[in-house]
């Protein structure tokens, strides 16, 4: 189980993932707690294990939390 702290937030800051597709997702769900929106540079990447992973992150968080921008 993970029991997390529901009050605090993150600091928003853009994403570098270094191409690795396992901190891309990771971190993008960590932004979902950002008061402030975080940019990500080459989400593709996370297509190696997981091409639909925005749309349903999209899906599940609505519009107003995940934004897809196309490049």
């Amino acid at each position: 189980a993970i029991k997390g702290i529901p009050d605090r937030t993150l600091l928003n800051a853009p994403i570098q993932h270094g191409g690795d597709h396992r901190l891309l997702t990771a971190f993008s769900i960590a932004a979902l707690f950002c008061h402030w929106p975080s940019e990500i540079e080459d989400a593709d990447a996370a297509s190696v294990s997981y091409p639909e992973f925005f749309l349903h992150l999209q899906r599940l968080c609505g519009n107003a939390h995940v934004e897809l921008c196309e490049a």
